[in-house]
């Protein structure tokens, strides 16, 4: 605002003529101001009510083609039994989309409608291929709904593209428009106050309106400010959001790829079963599990496929888990193949709870332990079999140090195992008879790999010497390394007794013969 002169030769008029004919021209800058002010409030209420419609047609655009995507997803999934939703689903989806974008696409921004028409044509042959999928779904109607699902979303990518720019484009608009209204009504306003700034000092109120006007200048652009502030925040808050969806939709695809990779490669079956106890998801392992397939599966009770002693026994334990919401930890159960044969498996598993804490059934994974158990009986019989050994049976490592010993070594050496291991096996019952050189051969070829047969004079704990026949066989690991020794002895004190004393008889008889013959 430039300052008005106070000298008496300056160009604004003086005296009460003049004061009269500023405050006319006063007055008719205020009501030019208010026109504007009001036509400015007009105009934005206008382009206010244009942008929100296109920003909530953008906004059911972009729902409309996330909707076709799930649908397409759905319906394309659906040829895998283990997926958990229906063909159904998918195809209404896609349906509902498509009329979702018709009735959005009914009245566009001139720029956009060019797309929207291409997009209606690539709408209309989805349709089409969708329909003779659904009466055919041959694998060239197949490839034909593939093209067209194709072809409509990349339109789609268009059409939002175009919708998006559109709104960027009325939101400049706007922007300008308010601001370029705003400037003129504060410009008004700004004469008005000249006017009156005018006739104060025509009065000798000069100081008092000057200082007025520009506080109320300052107002006004301290509220151009904050208004423009204001505009650029709510740009950059949509901005965000349609990345935050976008975004949000690609985890969501990503999650979904991961879970059922999971799922599907998993060497465990992965099931849920509801309240009922009936299965509602069963993977593919079910195939080699129990050789059912997963449709086969879904709506029946894992106790369907027991033995009614078996499904009884686990039916109980069951029940005893559901009141206190309690996990399933490592309950084996008996299954019947379907080839007739016997299944194993250890079943593990969470109970499934809604937002509210209500129980909604349990899910987790069963794994075939048929092979693992019959191993630990196989491990068993041969642990008692050992353990019930007549012959001294001794487990050594590479070293001769004693790490296993059945009863029978016990009732030979009169050492228990607890008091033998960690002792070195000739060291304990060495009655000194051999040197250590005999030792020292054994165990060289023990080491090399090879089986030691002889005998063997060792003394029991009490003292006693007793002669042992003894076997020793050595274990080597994956590289060929000797880890550990297994020596098998048997006491033949008493058949060395009657084998030197039927000697000695049979010397004696030959002596006798000899000192009778002529």
């Amino acid at each position: 605002m430039t300052p008005v002169a106070d000298s008496p030769s300056s160009a604004v008029p003086s005296g009460p003529g003049s004061t009269v004919v500023v405050y006319r021209w006063f007055w008719a800058a205020l009501a030019a101001a208010l026109l504007v002010t009001g036509l400015v409030g007009w105009l934005h209420f206008q382009q206010r009510q244009t942008f929100e419609r296109e920003t909530a047609q953008q906004r059911h655009v972009r729902q409309a083609r996330v909707n076709l995507n799930r649908g397409y997803l759905l319906a394309s999934l659906t040829s895998d039994p283990a997926f958990p939703f229906n063909r159904d689903e998918g195809l209404a989806l896609i349906r509902q989309s498509i009329a979702d974008f018709a009735s959005t696409l009914k009245d566009v921004a001139p720029d956009v409608r060019q797309t929207a028409a291409a997009f209606r044509t690539l709408a209309g042959d989805l349709d089409t291929a969708l329909a003779r999928w659904e009466t055919e779904g041959s694998p060239e109607n197949a490839a034909a709904l593939r093209i067209a699902f194709g072809r409509m979303d990349r339109q789609a990518a268009l059409l939002d593209a175009a919708n998006e720019r559109q709104l960027r484009e009325l939101s400049a608009r706007q922007l300008r428009t308010f601001v370029l209204a705003v400037g003129g009504a504060a410009l008004l306003f700004a004469s008005g106050l000249a006017a009156i700034v005018v006739a104060a000092r025509a009065s000798g109120r000069e100081e008092a309106a000057r200082r007025r006007g520009e506080e109320q200048a300052a107002a006004a652009h301290a509220e151009r400010a904050r208004l423009l502030v204001e505009a650029e925040q709510a740009h950059q808050a949509l901005l965000k959001v349609v990345a935050e969806q976008q975004a949000a939709e690609a985890a969501l695809r990503k999650s979904e790829t991961r879970y059922r990779g999971l799922v599907e490669t998993s060497f465990d079956w992965v099931w849920e079963v509801d309240t009922d106890c009936r299965y509602t998801y069963a993977s593919p392992r079910v195939r080699e599990l129990l050789g059912y397939d997963p449709t086969e599966v879904l709506g029946r009770t894992p106790f369907d496929f027991m033995p009614e002693a078996e499904a009884q026994r686990v039916r109980r334990a069951f029940e005893a888990l559901i009141p206190g919401r309690q996990p399933i930890i490592a309950l084996e159960n008996t299954n019947l193949h379907r080839d007739g044969r016997l299944v194993v498996v250890e079943t593990n598993g969470v109970p499934i709870l809604g937002p509210d804490g209500t129980w909604l059934g349990y899910h987790g994974m069963d794994r075939d332990i048929t092979a693992r158990r019959a191993a630990e009986k196989v491990l068993r019989l041969r642990g008692a079999a050992l353990e019930a050994a007549a012959n001294a049976i001794v487990i050594t490592d590479r070293s001769g140090v004693i790490e296993w010993a059945n009863p029978a070594f016990t009732a030979l050496s009169g050492w228990t195992l607890a008091e033998a291991a960690g002792h070195n096996l000739h060291e304990l019952v060495n009655s000194g008879h051999h040197d250590a050189a005999f030792f020292s051969r054994m165990w060289d070829d023990i080491l090399a790999g090879k089986v030691w047969r002889g005998e063997v004079v060792n003394r029991r704990q009490d003292g006693v010497v007793r002669t042992e026949e003894m076997t020793l066989t050595p274990l080597a690991d994956e590289n060929g390394v000797v880890q550990y020794c297994i020596a098998i002895k048997q006491d033949i004190t008493e058949r060395k007794t009657l084998d030197t004393q039927s000697r000695h008889a049979q010397r004696m008889e030959a002596i006798g013969t000899a000192s009778v013959a002529p």
